[in-house]
């Protein structure tokens, strides 16, 4: 073997440590997209746990799925059956949090489900029917939006559930959470505001200039809120005194999944009809990269263990990791990519006297379900899977 194919071998085979799967290029020198194929689990919202795994919600399946590293996926039944489980995060008390789409009963319940890391599986009522974004509160609660309600609520880890309506009722149309600087914030995508909400329930809006519909949230490291404006193709950075700037996105109709925050200091995203990932320096520098599998369906990207980023691709049942030459954690290099010029809007002030909504009785309601789970699988490198890698690796450095 010559010394050129032993140092692509020895690429390929740090690749495949982790998990199975085909090594895709991007188009740009600059980033790696990796899938692994994780059927016949079909991932629909990924989190990192406090265990060190992936895990996600499989809708399909009715399950929670633990990934490790190494290939081991592990699949873990959630209490009643098609629930839907969505949108998921790591909870302050070491339990991953996840909501369900589907109510149970007659009259139905929809309920916010808890998995430990051991995959014992627990429910909690709530009033909510339809939910929308998820995040573990400084508290030591997670939060949830309950959007038919026009509430937001939070959950304890006994299952103690406070709803607090919001100050604009029926008007509102609440989308993405997120905790930063001691409170949580919300979007509202139909009233165009960003919502600030205290552990008591007292909320403050900061208003966003006219057409802008924020979506998905996340808080930066640079500890500002960054955020999708639907309408306006942009990507908000917002200030927790409410400062506002705005950055195009370069392409159209861009339909962001979810935004996460990088160990290299910049905000990932993933675009849904795009069908690529975006990135944007904390100055707003923003670089495309096309997913290399077509119709893949995005899902929101979080911050793995390994200090990569990951996101779902619900269609192709993949889970894909973000890579370069290097770690992720190093910068992401400026030759490609376009610049967003920002545009300082800074937002009306918020009101003087803020609103506050008064909490409604928690409900405490649960149901246990007892440790269930699949054998592991393992995802092993066959020889033929080597073969193809080394030869897309050759293909790729010899460009």
């Amino acid at each position: 073997m010559g010394r050129r194919r032993a140092r692509l071998l020895i690429v390929a085979m740090a690749a495949a440590a982790t998990l199975s799967a085909p090594l895709v290029a991007a188009a740009d020198r600059n980033l790696v997209i990796v899938e692994h194929n994780v059927a016949p689990a079909s991932p629909n919202w990924l989190t990192t746990g406090p265990d060190g795994n992936l895990w996600f919600t499989d809708s399909n399946h009715n399950s929670v799925d633990r990934v490790t590293l190494d290939g081991t996926v592990t699949a873990y039944p959630v209490v009643g059956s098609n629930v839907l489980p969505s949108e998921i995060t790591s909870g302050p008390d070491g339990s991953l949090w996840f909501l369900e789409m589907n109510g149970q009963g007659t009259p139905p319940v929809t309920y916010v489900g808890r998995m430990t890391t051991s995959g014992v599986a627990t429910e909690y009522p709530t009033s909510g029917g339809f939910f929308a974004g998820i995040a573990a509160g400084p508290d030591g609660d997670v939060w949830f939006n309950e959007a038919d309600t026009f509430s937001v609520a939070k959950i304890s880890p006994d299952g103690h559930v406070t709803e607090y309506p919001n100050p604009n009722g029926p008007s509102a149309e609440l989308a993405g959470i997120t905790a930063a600087n001691g409170n949580m914030w919300v979007t509202d995508a139909s009233e165009g505001i960003v919502w600030r909400v205290t552990t008591a329930g007292v909320f403050t809006a900061f208003n966003l200039p006219p057409g802008r519909q924020p979506a998905a949230i996340t808080t930066g490291a640079d500890g500002n809120l960054w955020f999708y404006e639907n309408n306006a193709n942009d990507i908000g950075r917002m200030t927790t005194a409410g400062s506002l700037t705005e950055y195009a996105i370069p392409t159209a109709n861009a339909s962001i999944a979810g935004l996460t925050t990088g160990a290299d200091g910049n905000v990932w995203f993933t675009e849904v009809q795009p069908n690529q990932v975006g990135v944007t320096s904390p100055a707003g520098v923003i670089h495309e990269y096309p997913i290399p599998t077509a119709n893949s369906l995005p899902r929101g990207p979080v911050l793995g263990p390994d200090h990569h980023i990951w996101f779902p691709e619900s269609n192709a049942a993949n889970l894909a990791r973000i890579a370069g030459y290097q770690r992720s954690d190093d910068m992401i290099p400026p030759p490609a990519g376009q610049l967003a010029h920002p545009v300082l809007r800074p937002s009306p002030p918020p009101p003087t006297r803020p609103i506050t909504a008064p909490a409604k009785a928690p409900l405490v309601r649960s149901r246990a379900l007892a440790r269930q789970s699949a054998p592991p699988v393992p995802s092993l490198l066959s020889p033929t899977r080597l073969d193809a890698i080394l030869e897309q690796l050759e293909a790729f450095f010899g460009r």
